[in-house]
């Protein structure tokens, strides 16, 4: 855990540096957004504007609409939606004009530009802190070839996908140069994994959702929820607490829910054991059945009593087990894999530690390093039997002892929300009312794996 304990201080210790070098202020726009609320019109773009500037290298501070501030650029928006740069008065019909008059009109000591030196690199964040130094996050899932003007200095580096970049005062990136890489030369991994698969059972409206099995699956657990929701909201969607009353001109909508019960195949279903298979953020709103033999075929599972299956992060019922999920069929699951993501092993909803296991021979090549593309996700190696630590960002990358032969260990660790499945699954009918649907997350697991050296 040494090097993911380096990286927690070097973070922190840039979270207590003085605050970075900021250009610009955008004020809130209150009184806008509570009059385009109450006409039911298009509200300014404020989250368009503070995403542009931030991801175009603009250092930023977000004040209220009355607020005093001495920062060089202040915009705030127009009635008709414009944004208006206080200081010169003048109008931005976009977020990209207003920041690009922002970029031309400034100087940073560190400034991130595309390979052809003139265009401002977008899609990251980069902190000029008042001691000099330096932070840069790419928001990009690639690596990026890019250059930095370092007080006026042009510095060719590569930024890996979704990797953060830090200098300290008067250091400059390492200038990017030529690679070698050879590919792990590894057939399969044999696969282990620290938790049971979970597949969630999606409801239609009619509160009625279906599981295809391939093969019989010993030892199953459906894990049923036991939470139902109850709550109250203005006509204007404002939750209220039970025993608020309601705001003057406007009506409160309360729901009590009922308890859960379920069928399985037209028969009751009973859960007496507590929930052990979800982990700790879900077991305590769960309880689950005895392990069973789940029989090849078609399940129908009913919500008997209790609300729709309507919210995403919640589900009302898991099938638990060591299996895959096929093209939505229940298989057994294999105990080997090659490089590639975790949906092509039939563990797309899985939530847990993978761990791939292989014999490997490094190369004999002073330098050498082991890279990994994980989709992001945290990542430990272990070689030979010594731990080589755990990395969280980008560059997913460990020194390697040149030459060296044993046992390569790779551990990932998958999100918990991977367990409530695919947002666009067939027949699902979320109510989207007081949440946004998250975005469809990117191929994860062991997506590439390569010895680099000089």
């Amino acid at each position: 855990m040494r090097p993911l304990l380096d990286d927690a201080r070097r973070a922190a210790s840039f979270a207590r540096r003085q605050d970075d070098v900021r250009v610009a202020a955008v004020r809130y726009p209150q009184r806008l957004a509570a009059l385009h609320a109450h006409t039911r019109t298009k509200r300014p773009d404020l989250l368009g504007l503070l995403r542009t500037l931030a991801t175009r290298q603009v250092s930023l501070d977000l004040v209220e609409e009355a607020e005093q501030t001495d920062l060089p650029f202040v915009f705030a928006f127009t009635p008709e939606g414009t944004v208006r740069e206080e200081r010169s008065g003048r109008i931005f019909a976009t977020a990209q004009a207003a920041t690009d008059a922002v970029l031309a009109e400034t100087k940073a000591r560190f400034r991130v530009y595309e390979t052809d030196s003139r265009t401002v690199a977008g899609e990251l964040v980069v902190r000029n802190y008042a001691d000099g130094a330096v932070a840069v996050l790419n928001l990009s899932a690639t690596d990026r070839a890019l250059i930095a003007d370092v007080d006026g200095a042009r510095v060719p580096f590569v930024l890996p996908g979704r990797g953060v970049l830090t200098l300290a005062p008067g250091e400059r990136p390492q200038s990017s140069t030529v690679e070698n890489h050879v590919p792990l030369d590894v057939d399969s991994f044999t696969l282990a994994l620290d938790a049971a698969n979970t597949w969630r059972v999606n409801f239609d409206t009619n509160k009625v959702g279906t599981i295809t099995v391939a093969a019989p699956l010993r030892n199953v657990r459906l894990a049923l929820r036991t939470c139902a929701l109850s709550y109250a909201v203005t006509g204007s969607g404002r939750p209220v607490d039970s025993f608020e009353s309601a705001p003057p001109g406007e009506k409160i909508f309360r729901h009590d829910a009922e308890p859960y019960t379920f069928e399985m195949d037209g028969r009751p279903l009973t859960a007496p054991r507590p929930c052990t298979a979800l982990g700790v953020d879900f077991n305590p709103l769960y309880c689950e059945t005895e392990p069973f033999e789940l029989a090849p075929g078609v399940h129908t599972f009913r919500i008997v009593t209790g609300e729709p299956d309507q919210n995403f992060f919640l589900p009302a019922l898991f099938v638990v087990g060591d299996f895959a999920v096929f093209n939505r069929i229940l298989c057994p699951r294999p105990e080997k894999s090659g490089v590639q993501a975790l949906a092509a092993c039939g563990l797309e909803t899985y939530a847990g530690a993978v761990t791939y296991k292989a014999e490997a021979k490094v190369p004999a090549r002073a330098g050498t390093r082991l890279r990994l593309d994980t989709g992001g996700l945290f990542a430990r190696v272990v070689f030979a039997g010594k731990d080589l630590g755990v990395r969280a960002w980008a560059p997913y990358e460990w020194d390697v002892p040149s030459g060296a032969a044993g046992q390569l260990e790779i551990t990932v660790w998958t999100p918990r929300v991977a367990m409530c499945g695919a947002v666009d699954a067939p027949g699902a009918a979320w109510d989207t009312r007081f949440w946004t649907k998250p975005r469809t997350p990117g191929a994860t697991g062991l997506l590439s794996a390569s010895w680099v050296y000089p």
